[in-house]
């Protein structure tokens, strides 16, 4: 009695794995980055805009000359 149930059991299992398993993609759009020399100039460049000018809370006194734009 205890094999039916078993087979019920898995082939329940097996049918709600293969339900949840869809069309899901592990594909992910990454942002474009620059070299290392260009990320780690960023990170700094803005460290010490943000220190020299405090009052600048998001930053858009020195973005321009820290980062390139999107368009080059």
């Amino acid at each position: 009695m205890t094999a039916p149930r078993t087979a019920l059991a898995f082939g329940l299992l097996a049918t709600l794995a293969l339900g949840c398993a869809g069309g899901e993609t592990t594909v992910t759009d990454r942002p474009a980055r620059g070299t290392i020399g260009e990320e780690l100039y960023g990170v700094l460049c803005d460290r010490v805009g943000a220190q020299a000018l405090p009052e600048d809370l998001y930053g858009l006194s020195f973005v321009d000359g820290c980062h390139r734009r999107a368009d080059g």
